[in-house]
């Protein structure tokens, strides 16, 4: 653990008021969609780097409880990587519709810095290539749209079909069973359900097509988190948001985690209710 120093910044509401209405909806709402992004991003990452720790652990210990751990961590996993690809894909869409056109987007871009400006080149890449399948087959060869109209957001008839097929399940099926209601895993039902989106996706690539949805998810969460951010900064900069002994504040945080201690197990014990609570 060691300390981190953060800081606080604060916009007078006078200062809000002073931004145009279009762009002041786009900070807000921005704002909101990069927090999502943010901390479902650093969560599949310390449920990635926990995998890979028990996938070394497993190796010295291949005792039944250590692969119940190492389930319930990977199963974790792809649930994160669905969200985060789920809002990775509606993030890009408030995108396309509220700022791909503006005028008033077109002067703050133009100051991002490189950074922001190969994000941004990126969102435009993929525009032009979704704008060029015309049809829901060809849209769901597209793994950030696939997941998230099949699987993340909603659940697509023909999904629910290809669940009948075992041969999709490489092994045997497994579920978990806790003698305390809250911490059941059916391990293989997801395990199934991700092979039928591989199969969707790219028929008969089963490792191809996740390696092709985990790094697009990626490469998009991060390009999005930092168009909206530096067009954030950009739009407070622009309107008389001065950060000074007022407005900003110093602080520092004790005993804050290094990412590398941090944790998120699957099973845990949950709480029970103290006696005479009803």
């Amino acid at each position: 653990m060691s300390d981190l120093k953060i800081y606080k910044y604060t916009l007078p509401k006078k200062t809000l008021e002073l931004i145009p209405e279009e762009e002041r909806a786009f900070l807000i709402y921005a704002g909101h969609i990069a927090n999502e992004l943010n901390w479902l991003n650093r969560i599949t990452l310390t449920l990635q780097r926990k995998g890979n720790q028990l996938l070394q652990q497993s190796k010295d210990d291949s005792s039944l409880e250590t692969k119940a751990i190492f389930d319930g961590n990977a199963i974790q996993t792809v649930i994160c990587w669905r969200m985060l690809t789920a809002k990775a894909r509606d993030a890009s869409r408030f995108l396309d519709e509220n700022i791909s056109k503006a005028e008033w987007h077109k002067k703050i871009r133009a100051k991002f810095n490189e950074k922001g400006k190969k994000s941004w080149r990126w969102y435009l890449r993929r525009k032009k290539k979704l704008s060029k399948l015309k049809n829901t087959k060809s849209l769901n060869k597209d793994p950030l749209h696939l997941m998230r109209n099949n699987f993340a957001a909603h659940y697509s008839p023909e999904a629910y079909q290809l669940a009948r097929r075992t041969d999709l399940l490489p092994r045997d099926f497994t579920f978990y069973l806790s003698e305390i209601n809250g911490t059941t895993l059916y391990y293989g039902c997801d395990l199934i359900v991700t092979r039928i989106f591989t199969e969707l996706l790219s028929p008969g690539q089963y490792r191809r097509s996740l390696d092709r949805w985990i790094s697009q998810s990626s490469v998009a969460a991060g390009a999005l988190q930092d168009i909206m951010g530096q067009s954030m900064a950009q739009i407070l900069e622009q309107h008389a948001f001065k950060p000074d002994k007022k407005t900003v504040v110093r602080l520092i945080l004790k005993n804050v985690p290094d990412f590398e201690s941090i944790s998120l197990p699957f099973f845990v014990y949950p709480p029970r209710e103290k006696k005479g609570n009803k």
